[in-house]
């Protein structure tokens, strides 16, 4: 957070002011602390937002030049840590034993604070898709899936996940398409072909699960899920197909 050249910048900062108060001898001077969300840069400025009392981001951005912004403003990370790392992670537990709002309550917490946190929102698309609210579910991840900043290959686990569920839940159409997301993010990941070839084989689509375990097992020629798959295809008939 404190390189002057990132092209991005993203936290909770500081500012500190003094104030007098009293009178006569006992005047004396009080520091007043401000908190900001910063969230984005753009043509060498910083969007902030103010923290009110609650620590909930409250009014309009402000704009500051970068120049500004690494005189006056203080890296708060802890503060971060407790807002937003640390409420991601509470959501994640809360998902992981069912208890669906409580998980709920800590994604939006995150969220509220920063509202671009990548496991934030998938872990709220898989709790709404987990009690039934797909149309939710899918409006958040399609959102994801337009972000041209922000993913990176640690989170082609994330859509995969999503995939999976959405397969679970007989939307294949719709697993297919995170599947394909994820693939963006890694090329190379053949356990992502094979989950896409699971896919195409609940759709009745043969060729096409073909195609992805042909192109699974070029990257690990080796792999037994994909080999017993492919044995699984050539008795279903996809002789026009040849494996190596």
């Amino acid at each position: 957070m404190d390189d002057k050249k990132a092209e991005f910048v993203q936290g909770i900062f500081s500012t500190a002011s003094r104030t007098s108060i009293g009178f006569g001898p006992a005047k004396g001077k009080t520091e007043n602390k401000c908190y900001w969300v910063a969230d984005d840069t753009r043509d060498g400025c910083v969007s902030l937002r103010l923290l009110g009392s609650d620590l909930r981001p409250m009014g309009s951005p402000k704009n500051v030049s970068m120049a500004i912004f690494y005189e006056k403003f203080t890296p708060e990370v802890e503060l971060w840590d407790f807002l937003v790392l640390k409420k991601v992670e509470e959501g994640d537990r809360h998902r992981d034993c069912g208890e669906y709002d409580m998980a709920e309550t800590c994604y939006a917490k995150a969220l509220a604070v920063d509202e671009r946190n990548v496991r934030a929102a998938f872990g709220l698309g898989i709790t709404y898709l987990s009690v039934g609210r797909a149309e939710e579910s899918n409006m958040i991840f399609n959102k994801l899936s337009k972000l041209k900043r922000g993913l990176t290959q640690e989170h082609k686990h994330l859509f995969n996940e999503f995939g999976m569920a959405l397969r679970r839940k007989n939307m294949l159409d719709e697993a297919v398409k995170y599947y394909e997301k994820a693939l963006e993010l890694a090329e190379n990941d053949e356990n992502l072909f094979l989950n896409v070839a699971r896919a195409y084989l609940e759709k009745g689509q043969l060729e096409r699960a073909a195609e992805y375990v042909k192109k699974a097992l070029a990257l690990k020629p080796d792999f037994a899920e994909a080999i017993a798959f492919r044995k699984y295809l050539e008795k279903k008939g996809c002789m026009d197909f040849t494996f190596s």
